[in-house]
């Protein structure tokens, strides 16, 4: 069967994306969106045992009672042993969107209505594959075996895809990831990074009376911290021709200020698209604390400790342009009469995680959603109903 499929139901699709940015879901906190996503997919021809969550809740960063929802289904016609193609997105939104009434502004955006921000991103990304689904569903097209990926927690350093149970997946060999931005623009690489915790224990003391019994946390971390900077490993990060950035996220410690401070929480991360550079960057990190502390004695020679460990990571991946993933989006984003515009993002996708980590190689396009994370987010409209339209060449498979 071959049905026209360069149109789609619009109203539909644009009322579900209002309906699931109404849907409150912080990391951790997927169910409800998981459980309205169910219900949709079984009114589309997916068989509830095909439907099922994994296991990453048990490793992810949040407590949560939901890993990954993954729903299988068979190809159909024709092409029912073809390839098995993978649709993915995250069921999370950033804590800021929680309580997001979404409103349409205009006939080309929905804006949130409050003073949050939308939550564009990423209940886009799950209305388009859904859409994608239910206009596949309804033309009785022939397609490929699909499998569709909701990732949760994906605004916490991709904990969902990170611990991805992929064995439920069935090996699919293309996968296409959406996220925020233009549909056509499609993410072909991405930089990796690695997130750090350095537990640093000094010695207290009075710090009136005796302070030279006292070794501080406080002055390790002056220490470490002067010698990344004086050495060039904080901030943009250039050594030879090696590139990164580094950065000190958060500190936390101490208890009064007549006391030398005895524990002090340093937090960053590092990211390059090098993976042997990012490595090379976690060790100068952790070398230049472990220095610093065994500096930094009292005047019994008690020195200080340090504990560096590795709190999240993901991996730098990138992908030829002539990858057949990325000829098959290439391929789908025809329908819009949009070239491509290839990109090599600063950023972390669900993508890095399928890739580099779990071998499915994955392109990412955007259904719209711009300024994430802050209350100016916004749905281009236009943008969100060409990735809905995009997703669903993707899914109907190859032509011819």
């Amino acid at each position: 069967m071959s049905p026209d499929l360069t149109s789609i139901n619009e109203h539909a699709a644009i009322e579900l994306v209002m309906e699931l940015i109404a849907v409150p879901g912080g990391p951790g906190d997927e169910a409800a969106v998981a459980a309205r996503i169910k219900a949709e997919l079984i009114k589309n021809g997916f068989a509830a045992r095909n439907i099922r969550h994994d296991k990453a809740n048990r490793h992810t960063r949040c407590p949560s009672p939901t890993g990954n929802m993954i729903a299988c289904l068979p190809g159909r016609g024709k092409l029912r042993n073809a390839a098995r193609r993978l649709l993915s997105t995250h069921m999370d939104t950033v804590p800021l969107c929680v309580g997001a009434v979404p409103l349409r502004k205009s006939r080309n955006r929905i804006v949130p209505a409050g003073d949050t921000a939308l939550g564009g991103d990423n209940r886009s990304g799950c209305a388009s594959v859904l859409t994608a689904i239910r206009e596949l569903h309804g033309s009785g097209c022939d397609h490929p075996p699909l499998t569709l990926l909701f990732t949760v927690q994906e605004e916490v350093g991709l904990s969902g895809a990170q611990h991805l149970d992929a064995s439920l997946l069935r090996s699919p060999q293309l996968a296409v990831n959406v996220d925020g931005g233009d549909p056509a623009d499609l993410v072909i690489g991405a930089i990796g990074g690695h997130q750090w915790q350095a537990d640093i224990d000094g010695i207290a003391a009075h710090a009136g009376c005796h302070p030279e019994n006292g070794a501080s946390a406080a002055s390790v971390f002056a220490i470490a911290h002067a010698a990344l900077v004086d050495g060039g490993w904080h901030g943009k990060v250039e050594q030879g021709r090696n590139r990164g950035t580094a950065n000190i996220g958060s500190l936390e410690g101490g208890d009064a200020t007549n006391v030398v401070m005895d524990r002090l929480e340093v937090t960053g991360e590092c990211r390059s698209h090098s993976k042997s550079f990012l490595n090379r960057m976690m060790r100068t990190y952790e070398n230049a604390f472990t220095k610093a502390a065994r500096q930094t004695k009292n005047a019994s020679g008690q020195g200080a400790s340090v504990e560096f460990k590795v709190t999240n990571t993901y991996p730098p991946f990138s992908m030829s342009k002539r990858h057949p993933a990325v000829g098959a989006v290439v391929d789908a984003l025809a329908v819009t009469r949009r070239r491509p515009n290839f990109r090599v993002i600063d950023g972390g996708l669900d993508a890095n995680c399928l890739t580099a980590i779990h071998g499915i190689p994955a392109v990412t396009i955007g259904a719209g959603d711009h300024n994430p994370h802050t209350v100016n987010e916004y749905l281009d409209v236009p943008e969100y109903l060409d990735a809905c339209r995009v997703l669903l060449q993707f899914a109907a498979g190859p032509k011819g």
